[in-house]
Parts: C-alpha cells; structure tokens; sequence
C-alpha cells in the first residue's frame, strides 16, 4: 500500500475491499460471538459513552449499522444465490422499496404451469423497466412458500451452475440473458444436468426482446422442451395508486398511456408531475430526471454539469463498466475531463448514487435501464459519437454493441439510427482487428442475438478476417477464451445459411472452418458446435432433398460419436437420423425413413441406455405422420404401438408430449384421410386418457387440435349434428377450465369450422352466439391466429347471411362489414385485408347495396381478389365512381375538388389517381371532364 509504484486506482480498491471484508468479519463476530460481545459491550461501549457526550450506542444498532455497510457492497463469489441473497445486491434494493406486488395474475399463472409442465426452460422477455425481475421474485417468493421447489438465482457474472443443492426440485432463474456464450453453456448443461430424470431442474431465462430468436434458435437446435412468455404492459394506474398518492386518477390514466409500459417510466411521470403539476412527453421527462441525476452526482464528485453529463453518458454507453475500462477512456481525445471517469466509480464504490451500482469488485451498472437507455441515446444523436465508438470498439466490441440495440425508441428515426450505426459496426468488425476476446463475444451478438434481417448486410462477412483475429488474440490471450467463441460464431453461420437464407457453399465454408479448429484443438466445446453444425447441414440438404449430401453429414456425426462417445454428440447424431427420416418420410421413401428409425432404436440401446429416447419417440412420430398421410394405416398404427410401448416404459413429460402427437396424427386421419368415426373415436378415448392421468399442457394442446379436426369429421366427412356440438362444447369446456391461450386459439378455429353448419340452418342465434365469443377471444388475446380466425367467422356471417337467408338483412351484412373494416384498420394484415375484401366482394356480387367507401375500400384490396374478380372489380368501381361524381357535382367545382382529394387520400397513390380519373372522365360530360382535371390541377398532379 506505501509503494508509490502502485496505481492510485489499486490503492483504492484494496482499500475498499479490506474495509468490506472487516465489516463483514466484524458484524458477524459481534452477531454470532458471545466472547466478543461482552468485551464490546463492556470495554469500548463503555469507552465510547465516558469520552463522548450525549452518545449512547447498543450493540444491536451497531450490528444493524456494519450489516447496512455490508449490504451495500454485498457480493457472493458463488455460481447461486439464494432469494434472499439475491435480494441485498445493491441493484436490487431499489426494486424493493415497492413492498406490494401489484397485478400480474395471468403471468403468476404461466409461471407456475412452467413447473406442472415438461419444458425445462422458460424465457421471460420484455423491454427494460417493464417489470421482469419485480415479477421473478415474486413468483420465486409464491415457490417458495409452496414447498415444492427449490428456488435459487444463478450469480450472473459467473453463470455457471457447479454442484448444485441436494433438493429434489430446483429451479434456477437468470436475471440478464444477454451474455451469449455463458447463456448457450448454461442452456446446455442445464437440458442435460439429470440425464435420467431422477431429479427434476428447471431454468427461467430474464431477457430483452431482441435475444429471443437467438435463444430460440439455440434451444431448437439442441431439442430442448422451452416456452416463451412476453411480460407486456402491467398495471400501471393501480401501481401508482398505491405507492404515488399524489396523483389523480385521470393523471394516472394519462401517465399509462404515455409511459412507454415501463414502472420506471410511471415512476418519473409521477415524479415529474409533483413538481411541475402536468403530464409530459416521456423523452421530456426522462430527460428532467436524467438532469436531476447529473446535477447530484456533479455535486458528489466535484464536476461540472457538462463533464458530469459526459461521463455517464459514456458509462451509459459500456456498461456495465469495469475498472479496466479507465485505461482506454484516458485515451479519448474529445474528453474534457481525463479524470472525470475514475472520479465517478470512486464515488459510486464508497456511495449510493442512485443511478450507477457496484456489481461487484470490478464491475457496475448504470439502473434503472430507462434511464441507461435514455443517457445512451444523448450520446448516440451526438456529434462526437462516430468518433468515441470507433475509438472503442476495438476494446469493448460486445457492450458497445448491445446497448446501441437497446436505445429506446421515442420516434421512427431513433429505430433508424440505430440500425445504421449497428450495421456500421459490423463493416469495422468485418474489417479490422479485434484487441481482446470480447471481439467474438460481439460477433456472436451480431450473428446469433441480433434479429437475422434487416439491421446488416450478411454479405460483410470476411471468415479470413475472423480467422486473422483469432490467430492474433489467442497469442496474448489464453486460447480457452477465443476458440469456444469462434466456433459458436460459425455455428451461428451455419444455422443462418442452412435455414434462415439457405446457401450450401457459405454454409459449406462455415463447417469447414469448425472442421479446422476441432483438428487444431479437439477440446469438447468445438466438437459439440461442430456436431450442432452438422446437424444444421443434416436439416439444410434434406429440405432440399439432396440425400447424398445429407448422408455424408450423417455419416460425419457417426464418426464424432466414435472420438468417444458422449451424450451431446451422441443426441446430436440422433437428431440427424431424426431430420433422415422427417425428409425420407416426406419424398416418400419409406424403405430409407425404415432404415433411419432401425439405427435410432439400435443407438438408444447403446450404453448408457435410453439418453435418445425421445429423439427415437420424435422419429416414430414421423413415420406416424408419413404413413397416415399415405394413409397406410397398418404401419402408422404398427409406429404407434412402438410409440405406446417407449411411452409405458418411460412415461417421462418429453415422452408423454411426443406419444399425444402420435395419436393427434392418427385422429387427424381417420378423421379427414380416410373417415373411419370408430378409430378415430377411439384414439380420442386414449388421448383423454392420457391428458387425464398425466394433466400436461403439451397434452391438453394436442387433445384441443384433434377436437378441431374432429369438427371437420363431423361437419363435412360424416355429417353429425349432434356429435359436432357435442365436441364443440367439450372444446369450449377446456378451454374455460384452463383459459390458455394455445387452447383459445383451437377454440377459435372451432368455432368457425362449426359455423357453416349453422349458417346452413339459418341459425342466426347460434352464428351471432360463435361471433361474441370470437369478439371476447380476441379482447382477451389479440394474437394475429384469434385474429384470423375472428375475420373469417365475421365474412361467414356475411357469406351466409346471403346465400341461405330467406330475407337479406342489409343492415347486419353492413355491419358485419363494418367490424371487418374496423379489424382491417387496427390490423392491416394479409389474411383480415383477404376475408374483408372477399366479404364486400360478396355483398356487391349478390346485388346487396353497399356505401361508396365499400366501393373505394375494395379497389384498394382488389389484388387479393382471383383476377376475373379483380377486373370485374375495377369496372364496377369505375361506374360506382361516375355515379357518385355525377351525383355531388355542381357548378363552382367545390364538390367534386373535396371528392378528388379524399380520394387521393385513400388510394394514397398518386399514379393510380391520374389514371383512375383517366378511365372514369370517359363517358362523362365535358364540363365535369373538365372540373376533375381542374381538380388534379390543384392537387399538383
């Protein structure tokens, strides 16, 4: 410490860690040592109260005093916390200020469905502020106390599971999935952490929306049972009302609407309403908070405003923020103040400054994330922003990129920006020089974590220059910290040009360049992602149906699994066989599917038994599939007995889920292949049987789907009134038992496939009955698959509302089109745009008389008409056009000038205007022939 060599960052951390553990040491001392406590108490409180006046201290405040230290610096070197260990780190404690957990309900619930069910991961996804952790440890509080599982947070800056409790029950949450390669590892060994099964382990993963298809991407690669829950907008309006007295409820409601589903957001709101008594813009009032932030910390460290601003706008940039990162930071010619950095984490080590918060020894976090964001997006739409990232990148590629992806987006143009400036990130990355491992760690967040289209061009890819860096970092760096990251890197090459854009001779380079470093370095962690790569391959070339090159990748993964065998090259190899026989069973070519499921049963046999299992149940539930769709129904119902013998043996959650879908296969074609009620009613029976005994979500899904096939049967294959509603009411009766949305959407298709027979007896109650309950199925869950299935039950009702009513209602058929069109509006989707355009076609087909806006709205929607419908479409919108044009014409041109221009509104094409006004002034008379081209003069046309 008296070394004048050491640096003054040093000093202090020393310093701050040796008063740390002293606090520590001596609360749990003066807690827990009854020696100890009687000399306290008797020698230096006694000391302390004859030399101090008026001050009396106890041991207990003493106590509660070195604990409060302690809390604010707490740190556990271990891969798990506990609740409550979790709990006293230092970003966590403002959450907790918040006592009462408000709302929540449905997602408290898919929570705990995650625990009944048998996937193994669950990803909670949601923007920054929005609620995420709040919820997690509520919902690990409820687990908790139930009993049944043990609940524990995994460190997350080890991210590592180790040896985990001796609980029968665990489940481990992460609070920050962003960490790419540690998250993939952890995913991994947690899918494989009790091969078989005698305990049951469980993993929610925290995350921010843009990682969601990398995750997915990963746990489908891997097979794994995963579900994913969006945490959305929570309740805003009773949040304030209970920890915001101040504000009104009117203000509340204003504070919802603006506050960006963000808690932190309301919480700046209310605040920013106290003071100035009105409602601001959300960029406003961030930005009132950002300052009032800056002001006290310029305060605490003696900066001025402007260098304080220019500080944590940086930090804001890189967090989280390390000690190490001072170095480069120095180097930065556009700062003013070379200190100003090493000044705040100071600060931010010895004190609570409410915006930036230690994560440990050397490592801190700008919270909340709103705020981060909001800093970071002032810095992004600055001048001098080009100059400091390029300038850092080299050093911290990873950070910076990821929190450029975040920055919020008040406006269209902070969306732009942002993309611009990642795809100017990948050119650099793409084109120099990395200075440490964290250049990898960035290139996988740019081609796993980053959404796949879009924001960069894939083109950029420069595989020697990859190479080039890792020959380079791995000289000054352990090879164990580059090799894993490059190999998953080309991994994520391999899955985007074998499925996302399929290219076999880049994904060919890709799995070469993994060949050449599992020969280099054949460590395990490159064997496993050149397996998942080959694997890709296996999947690219057999939906391409080029079996020879699939055979020859199979054929790769069979000798990986000799160089010995272990369990992820083993289940890679069979998911392999599995892709052999999904693409075999689909030409079809039985003999070769055959061969590939005999080579899955002989490699479940190979010890240690049964880690395929479900990869050989997967590939019996393909032949399944394949055979009943060639409706070969002795070999379907041969794989079945193969499925319900694995199932009997191992009836695991995995098992179970896959036997359900074979008997979905079956039901689906005895149902509508070859209708044959009996089989089909019997599976129906085994398939109840199965959901009752076992009472599995994945199960009850199936059991829904086959209910909606079954509808079909009834309705069109064997017509049966009675049966029809009967299924119609048990498919009603589940989905009101469990009110999930997979369930609901199978209700909806339900529904609609039962109208027609309704619609055929001109049962207007029971039609009117199955439209409020796709209307309330939508209020509930406006998913686009409800919604597709609402617009096709509103253009039924239109449909057969003509074709089978005695008198024509015009008043509902307009109204029915009126709610299509509200839909359409609100949802400008492909499949609502065919069903309204289908259902005004209709009405106007069949003589029914239709407003002109119907006549504009349906030449707009023309194209998703057949083209005979198409044509007869724009002559009878031409004539609907003269007539409407004779009819508000008159002699000052007023009318006719206001009807040009609504119409330019709606058709929002200039083009198409001029040559519509073309076709229609034919046939018209000369003086509005000349009105309306006066018209197109005033519009500049």
């Amino acid at each position: 410490m008296e070394d004048s060599a050491i640096p003054d960052c040093f000093r202090e951390k020393v310093k701050e860690r040796l008063f740390e553990e002293v606090c520590d040491y001596f609360a749990s001392e003066l807690k827990d040592n009854p020696r100890v406590q009687v000399i306290f108490n008797s020698e230096l409180l006694a000391k302390i109260s004859a030399e101090s006046e008026g001050i009396k201290l106890t041991l207990g405040q003493i106590v509660a005093s070195l604990q409060e230290i302690s809390k604010t610096k707490y740190k556990l070197d271990k891969p798990i916390f506990t609740i409550e260990e979790y709990s006293r780190l230092s970003y966590i404690q403002p959450l907790l200020q918040y006592e009462t957990f408000i709302g929540r309900s449905e997602e408290l619930r898919n929570l705990h469905r995650f625990l009944e069910s048998n996937k193994k991961i669950m990803v909670l996804s949601g923007d920054g502020g929005v609620g995420k952790t709040k919820l997690s440890l509520e919902f690990a509080k409820q687990v908790t106390e139930k009993g049944e599982w043990d609940t524990y947070y995994i460190n997350p800056d080890i991210i590592n599971v180790g040896e985990l409790p001796p609980e029968e029950k665990i489940l481990l949450i992460l609070d920050d999935a962003s960490d790419t390669s540690k998250r993939d590892s952890l995913i991994a060994s947690v899918s494989d952490y009790f091969p078989n099964g005698e305990k049951e382990l469980k993993l929610i993963l925290i995350n921010r929306p843009i990682y969601d298809e990398a995750i997915k991407s990963f746990i489908t690669q891997r097979n794994i049972p995963s579900i994913f829950l969006t945490v959305e907008k929570g309740d805003i309006i009773g949040f304030l009302k209970e920890y915001c007295d101040w504000v009104d409820a009117t203000s509340a409601k204003k504070i919802e609407e603006n506050c960006l589903n963000s808690f932190d957001f309301a919480i700046f709101f209310a605040e920013y309403y106290r003071e100035k008594g009105e409602i601001g813009k959300a960029y406003d009032v961030v930005k009132w908070k950002a300052e009032r932030y800056i002001k006290d910390i310029a305060t605490m460290v003696s900066l001025s405003i402007e260098e304080t601003r220019e500080t944590i706008q940086l930090m804001s940039l890189l967090t989280p923020i390390y000690w190490d990162d001072i170095e480069h930071i120095r180097k930065l010619p556009i700062l003013k103040n070379k200190d100003s950095f090493e000044k705040v984490l100071r600060m931010a080590s010895n004190s609570d400054m409410g915006i930036l918060f230690s994560e440990g020894d050397n490592k801190y976090v700008i919270k909340p994330d709103p705020l981060a964001d909001f800093m970071r997006l002032e810095l992004v739409n600055s001048d001098k922003f080009e100059k400091i990232w390029r300038s850092l990148i080299p050093y911290m590629p990873l950070r910076i990129s990821q929190n450029v992806a975040v920055i919020p987006r008040y406006n269209i143009t902070d969306g732009q920006k942002a993309c611009e400036i990642l795809s100017q990130m990948w050119d650099e990355l793409n084109s120099k020089c990395g200075k440490n491992p964290e250049f990898f760690f960035a290139i996988i967040f740019f081609t796993g974590d980053l959404p796949r289209t879009g924001i960069f061009d894939w083109n950029k890819i420069n595989l020697k220059q990859w190479i080039r860096c890792y020959n380079d970092i791995s000289e000054r760096y352990p090879e164990e910290q580059v090799i894993d990251n490059l190999a998953k890197s080309l991994v994520n090459l391999s899955s985007y040009y074998g499925d996302i854009a399929p290219n076999s001779e880049k994904m060919g380079k890709s799995i070469d360049e993994l060949r050449k470093l599992y020969e280099k370095n054949p460590e395990k962690e490159v064997k496993d992602k050149l397996a998942v790569s080959l694997v890709n391959a296996t999947n690219h070339y057999g939906k391409a149906l080029n079996f020879v090159k699939m055979g020859k990748f199979i054929e790769e993964l069979r000798e990986l699994n000799k160089t010995p065998p272990e369990n992820e090259i083993k289940k890679s190899l069979a998911m392999g066989l599995v892709n052999a026989t999904l693409y075999f069973g689909g030409v079809p070519d039985f003999e070769k599917m055959e061969k590939y499921i005999d080579e899955l049963r002989g490699l479940n046999k190979i010890p240690p038994e049964n880690e395929v299992k479900e990869e050989l149940a997967e590939g019996f539930v393909n032949a399944t599939n394949h055979y009943g769709k060639a409706l070969n129904f002795v070999n379907m119902e041969k794989y079945l007995d193969e499925l319900r013998e694995l199932h009997k043996k191992y009836s695991e959650k995995e098992v179970n889920e896959l036997f359900s879908k074979g008997l979905f296969n079956a039901i689906l074609y005895y149902a509508v292949g070859v209708p044959n009620s009996k089989m089909m009613e019997k599976y129906i029976d085994e398939l109840r049987g199965l959901y009752e005994k076992f009472q599995e979500k994945e199960v009850r899904e199936h059991l829904a789907q086959c209910f909606v096939n079954v509808l079909i049967h009834y309705e069109i294959m064997v017509p049966n009134s009675k049966m029809m509603e009967e299924y119609l009411d048990e498919l009603r009766g589940l989905y009101e038992k469990y009110g999930e949305i997979e369930v609901g959407e199978e209700f909806a298709k339900g529904l609609v496939n039962a109208m027609p027979h309704y619609g055929k007896k001109v049962d207007t109650n029971k039609m009117e009955k199955i439209i409020d309950e796709l209307m309330e199925l939508h209020k509930k869950y406006p998913e686009k698959e409800v919604r597709e299935q609402l617009s096709k039950g509103l253009f039924n009702m239109i449909l057969y509302s003509i074709l089978y009513s005695k008198e024509v209602n015009t008043d509902k058929i307009e109204k029915y089109i009126d709610e299509l069109s509200e839909l359409y509006k609100k949802y400008p989707e492909k499949e609502v745009r065919e069903q309204l355009s289908m259902g005004i076609f209709n009405a106007i087909k069949h003589a029914i008389k239709q407003p002109y806006k119907n006549f504009i709205l349906l030449y707009k929607l023309r194209y998703d008409l057949p083209d005979i419908e198409n044509r007869k479409v724009e002559i009878t919108f031409i004539e609907e056009t003269r007539d409407e044009i004779k009819s508000k014409y008159d002699i000052d041109n007023k009318s006719i000038t206001e009807f040009v221009q609504n119409l330019h509104l709606v058709l929002n094409n200039e083009i198409e205007l001029v040559i519509l006004i073309d076709r229609v002034a034919e046939n018209l008379p000369n003086k509005i022939q000349k009105s309306l081209y006066e018209a197109l003069n005033e519009l500049g046309m």
